[in-house]
């Protein structure tokens, strides 16, 4: 009768989770005192929807924020080191066609605005999302995605690409991550 009772609540199936993995892995429990991480499931519907619009604002902000610094990175890369004005960057066959007479800055200029921008978003979430890490990581993986497009779409050097899907989105959500943990 207790375990009826006991499986109905959040700290019921808790409980039963560590039965269950107590079987398989000895020592390994859920501390019941995480209300803070099981929160939202306390909140009030009215509570839940402010959270969930919070948390929407917060990843269009991040979203937004590193969109433009990875554009702001591009442009100033294009204008510090400019390419010859026969080509047009603004369109893929361009840029495809001046990719041979780039030198190793103006390729490594995209690598580091990849990087910067996922890791302004990574920050953004990380400091402010409901969830961080998951939030962080998940930026890293849209910014990923976008990147991995982009490798397929152009043919750059292959030691450009490696270095960029390796360097410019999963370490910055990490690093991101680790700016944001508190001393303790």
């Amino acid at each position: 009768m207790a375990q009826a009772a006991e499986v109905g609540s959040i700290h019921g199936c808790v409980a039963f989770w560590n039965r269950i993995t107590n079987l398989i892995a000895p020592g390994f429990s859920v501390d019941l005192s995480f209300s803070e991480q099981l929160g939202f499931f306390y909140l009030s519907p009215m509570e839940q929807a402010k959270s969930v619009l919070i948390a929407i604002g917060v990843g269009l902000l991040a979203l937004a924020a590193g969109v433009l610094a990875n554009m702001g990175i591009v442009n100033a890369g294009a204008e510090m080191w400019p390419v010859d004005p026969q080509f047009n960057l603004k369109t893929m066959a361009g840029l495809e066609a001046a990719l041979p007479t780039f030198t190793t800055v103006q390729l490594l200029y995209p690598v580091l605005a990849h990087a910067v921008g996922t890791l302004v978003s990574a920050l953004i979430v990380a400091r402010w999302g409901r969830w961080p890490v998951f939030s962080a990581y998940l930026f890293a993986g849209l910014f990923f995605l976008g990147g991995l497009q982009m490798v397929i779409a152009l043919p750059a050097p292959v030691w450009m690409e490696a270095l960029d899907l390796a360097v410019a989105y999963f370490p910055m959500a990490w690093l991101a991550l680790r700016a944001q943990q508190r001393p303790a």
